[in-house]
């Protein structure tokens, strides 16, 4: 019975079918590390900067996603909103944490994590045919990462194929 519930914490605790409650931590961006080479892409700054505005303007920004590795906290998906977070800070901003989701899996659950995530800026496709290929180096065949990532096989190909060709087609590409 919902009749009365004030929050979905209540209801979650009254065992209610259809509601749940999972669990987010705080984390301070300060204490988050980048991984060298695993962002699909290069930070964009106008996406950063906006970022940063919409932040100072009230905006509320979805948990990033972070793994745990020996007492590192490493960043999986949330590049974008975790450099607008630091630039705040530097800038004096108070960002005491922000919500922050642990992701458990292997590498290749992250990089396929960080390609069907629906947040932020969407992969070019040389940047697709990349994690692609990193799925590939991990023994996935493109049938099981056109599964993972909702795309056809067909086109897994075509983008490890992009991400195979010579630097002056990827320019052109890019």
């Amino acid at each position: 019975n919902i009749s009365g519930a004030v929050s979905l914490k209540v209801l979650a605790e009254r065992k209610i079918d259809g509601i749940q409650k999972t669990t987010q931590f705080k984390v301070d961006p300060r204490l988050i590390e980048i991984e060298d080479g695993f962002n699909g892409r290069p930070l964009n700054r106008d996406h950063v900067d906006a970022m940063k505005i919409a932040f100072k303007a009230g905006a509320v920004f979805p948990a990033i996603f972070v793994r745990v590795d020996d007492g590192r906290i490493i960043l999986v998906d949330g590049h974008h909103r975790t450099a607008a977070y630091t630039e705040l800070i530097a800038d004096g901003v108070e960002i005491l944490g922000v919500d922050a989701v642990q992701l458990r899996g292997n590498d290749a659950d992250r990089v396929a994590h960080m390609l069907t995530s629906a947040q932020g800026l969407s992969l070019t496709p040389l940047e697709m045919g990349l994690a692609y290929r990193r799925l590939g180096g991990f023994g996935w065949d493109a049938k099981q990462i056109a599964v993972k990532v909702g795309k056809t096989a067909a086109h897994v190909n075509d983008m490890v194929k992009l991400a195979e060709s010579n630097s002056d087609v990827q320019r052109m590409v890019t």
